[in-house]
């Protein structure tokens, strides 16, 4: 936990510092100028007000504080989720969504999820479309032998919002597989699974595979920009691709 925890402060302290170079550079983008966009002073901003109790919204803070979460869930997101006082949201806020995602391969089971933010024409987001109910940042399926979905956790948050962070959990014989993903105002994606660093703008879909040894090896593919209702047929046609059969077929795997 501490490795994770220490990793993500590391990468979001480098995402930080490339937030004023990144929108120079959209600055100059002629096509982004009639939407809202997220730049230097507003990161500054939005860092001063996590920190003024007169920008809280209260009523959200003392409705999660009183929650009480009668939940037995077997199985925990890999971070705890106690409750923090936040900002008001910008007009952009539209909602998010995860759902969970299955494939199988020969005798092979894999599971995951998948997560997205829901936009609109006030949204930051830079890949806003206004045919898609929301975008997906990230999707993981895990090659498991634990398929049992109490064995298994999905969450997603914009408690950091205009940012998104989502995390999750998947039990296997070798140990847990366990992911932290965030979506950055500026369209920055990055995820964490179990302390390996993924870049997403390279790939929203990793693809996870534990191995008998102890070890995990990964595969980073790139889709094109979907939402949660049309992920379940592409995640079929990721299923009969030649290079995924053989990466979940591999017999070093578990």
């Amino acid at each position: 936990m501490m490795n994770i925890l220490k990793l993500l402060f590391l990468i979001l302290l480098i995402v930080g510092c490339k937030e004023k170079q990144q929108i120079e550079s959209n600055d100059t983008n002629e096509t982004q100028e009639s939407k809202p966009s997220w730049n230097y002073e507003n990161a500054k901003e939005y860092n001063s007000n996590q920190f003024d109790s007169t920008k809280w919204n209260m009523k959200i803070l003392k409705s999660e504080i009183e929650y009480v979460d009668n939940d037995t869930w077997p199985t925990q997101s890999p971070i705890s989720k106690l409750p923090f006082p936040v900002a008001n949201y910008g007009p952009g806020y539209n909602g998010y969504a995860s759902k969970g995602l299955s494939l199988v391969i020969g005798d092979k089971i894999i599971k995951g999820g998948t997560f997205a933010v829901s936009t609109n024409e006030n949204s930051i987001e830079p890949e806003h479309n206004p045919n898609k109910s929301n975008i997906i940042f990230f999707n993981i399926l895990v090659l498991t032998d634990k398929p049992e979905s109490k064995n298994s956790s999905l969450s997603v948050s914009s408690r950091n919002y205009p940012h998104h962070t989502c995390q999750g959990r998947r039990k296997t014989s070798i140990g847990n597989v366990d992911w932290f993903a965030m979506h950055m105002a500026t369209g920055v994606k990055f995820a964490i699974i179990n302390t390996k660093y993924f870049n997403l703008d390279f790939g929203q879909t990793v693809l996870v595979a534990p191995q008998k040894d102890g070890s995990l090896r990964f595969k980073q593919i790139k889709l094109s920009t979907l939402g949660t209702d049309e992920i379940d047929e592409q995640i079929i046609r990721l299923g009969e691709q030649e290079d995924v059969i053989k990466f979940f077929n591999n017999p070093l795997n578990i």
